[in-house]
């Protein structure tokens, strides 16, 4: 009988310490940012992680998808051919300048390049020199889709720690920028007008951290064990 209610005992106790191991958690904020062509873009509304919810252990940033649209303007002196345009969408690790913490990022992030398609145009294109021609991309010309999102995850705590705050700062900056080149026999001075471009991408910053259990978990798992103990040694006072 002693070690029947022993056993119970402890099992009770164990039932209740148990959900008071550590969770795994994540915290996802969203944004997006109309990019420019060849302008940096900071991201700046991500708050930073609130370190009494537990420890950090990773901080992913990731563009789910990017889209380009609008028209450029292209002209040389010399006469040139155009067979396509490539768009590429960089990650930078960050802006040491204007209060804004150098962000851990190892390297500079970068989509595989890809041609954009143009409308009402027949490429390849042969433009006399002096000519100015308007080029128009496809409204939501995807360089990058949540199927094959731009990802980089930060994991060692040089890396995360710029990134632990009192969650009402801001998280230290990741720069985007997005390029278009025109590609083919570029021949002369070139002028190039990307005014006309629009650019949406969709980006997310989540943090990944282990949950601490609320003090009063732990008081309740204290409680129990301590009335284990004591209903074990009266047990045996009594035999």
């Amino acid at each position: 009988m002693k070690t029947q209610l022993s056993l119970l005992l402890l099992t009770t106790a164990t039932a209740v310490v148990l959900p008071m191991q550590s969770q795994a958690v994540t915290i996802t904020q969203n944004a997006s940012a109309n990019l420019v062509v060849n302008q940096e873009y900071s991201l700046l509304p991500f708050r930073t992680f609130n370190s009494s919810l537990g420890t950090l252990n990773s901080v992913t940033f990731t563009i789910s998808s990017a889209s380009v649209g609008g028209s450029l303007t292209f002209s040389s002196n010399a006469r040139s051919t155009v067979t396509g345009f490539t768009s590429l969408i960089s990650v930078y690790s960050g802006d040491t300048s204007g209060d804004t913490l150098f962000n851990g990022l190892s390297s500079d992030l970068s989509s595989a390049s890809k041609t954009l398609s143009v409308s009402n145009q027949t490429l390849p294109l042969t433009i006399s020199s002096g000519v100015q021609k308007t080029f128009t991309f496809t409204a939501g010309q995807y360089d990058i889709t949540n199927s094959s999102p731009l990802t980089q995850t930060l994991s060692t705590y040089s890396q995360i720690k710029d990134f632990i705050g009192d969650n009402v700062v801001f998280a230290p900056t990741f720069i985007l920028n997005l390029s278009i080149s025109t590609i083919g026999a570029i021949n002369g001075d070139v002028t190039q007008n990307y005014s006309g471009i629009s650019s949406l991408a969709n980006v997310s910053l989540r943090y990944d951290y282990t949950a601490v259990p609320e003090p009063s978990t732990y008081g309740i798992g204290l409680g129990v064990l301590a009335l284990a103990a004591v209903a074990v040694r009266r047990r045996k006072l009594k035999s």
